[in-house]
């Protein structure tokens, strides 16, 4: 879901999903701001998981250590957002056509993963035509 766009940057909230599935209160979205600059890192990082993909195809993911973004419980327009327990790590997961978060709930024994952003976003915000790799 996008929640605000302008010429400058697109703040995403992107829905996450525990694994296992407790339905804990607390980690339900994770917003990014993505700014041009940001656009480009992540599209940076894209191209190393084509690279490596292309020498082997047996690889399925690429996992950075990023914190671009947090966690929030809620999203509420009209009232600052209810920010939940921050991970002490994040992972940025880049895949075959897009990239997601991923963390362990700071409070519990379970998986924090966010729905994909598609690297077709990341070219629109990063504004610059790319070499496509592999």
């Amino acid at each position: 879901m996008i929640l605000r766009r302008d010429r400058h940057s697109v703040i995403h909230a992107l829905q996450v999903l525990q694994i296992p599935c407790y339905d804990i209160e607390g980690s339900d979205w994770f917003l990014v701001e993505l700014d041009p600059d940001l656009a480009w890192r992540l599209l940076e990082r894209v191209s190393l998981f084509a690279a490596a993909q292309a020498k082997d195809e047996s690889i399925v993911e690429a996992v950075f250590r990023d914190d671009s973004g947090r966690f929030v419980g809620d999203i509420d327009p009209l009232t600052e957002f209810d920010e939940a327990g921050q991970p002490e790590y994040c992972f940025l997961v880049v895949r075959q056509g897009e990239v997601l978060w991923r963390a362990v709930h700071p409070d519990y024994d379970l998986e924090l993963e966010t729905e994909p952003l598609s690297v077709e976003e990341l070219r629109d915000v990063a504004g610059r035509a790319l070499i496509r790799i592999g």
